[in-house]
């Protein structure tokens, strides 16, 4: 493993941290920035572990499904796709 690995790994944790208030929070995102940051970070997570990034690509993943629960929790509120 090389030493960025670990680095991007870490720093993804903290935006997983990040989204915590936003998982919890009644005010959510657009359907849209949830859904198009959910493709794009599924892109990079396998992008990551083509490089051999392999924490780096499962704390993508993670982040990747926070965004994914954010989502589905605009849809359940009701909030339209702007």
């Amino acid at each position: 493993m090389v030493w960025q690995d670990y680095v991007i790994a870490v720093a993804q944790i903290g935006f997983v941290i990040a989204l915590i208030p936003t998982l919890r929070s009644k005010n959510k995102p657009p359907v849209a920035t949830s859904f198009m940051t959910v493709v794009l970070l599924t892109v990079i997570s396998f992008c990551m572990l083509t490089l051999h990034l392999y924490f780096s690509a499962i704390t993508a993943l993670a982040i990747d499904i926070t965004w994914l629960t954010i989502g589905i929790q605009t849809l359940k509120a009701g909030k339209k796709m702007k």
